[in-house]
């Protein structure tokens, strides 16, 4: 869902992925669907000043 579709119906906004990429075999002829490929490919990156309401931990 675009970030426009979500405001018009008012659909509650909880995170913004900022990471796309897509994965191929060798050939090129294919893109398997998501799994552990993506999750793979993601990390963490922390940033400078931390973020409170990110913590979960009691």
């Amino acid at each position: 869902m675009s970030a426009k579709t979500a405001i018009k119906i008012g659909a509650s906004i909880y995170g913004i992925v900022a990471y796309t990429a897509t994965a191929t075999d060798k050939a090129g002829k294919s893109v398997p669907v998501p799994g552990c490929g993506v999750l793979s490919n993601a990390q963490e990156a922390p940033g400078k000043v931390l973020a409170p309401i990110l913590e979960i931990d009691g």
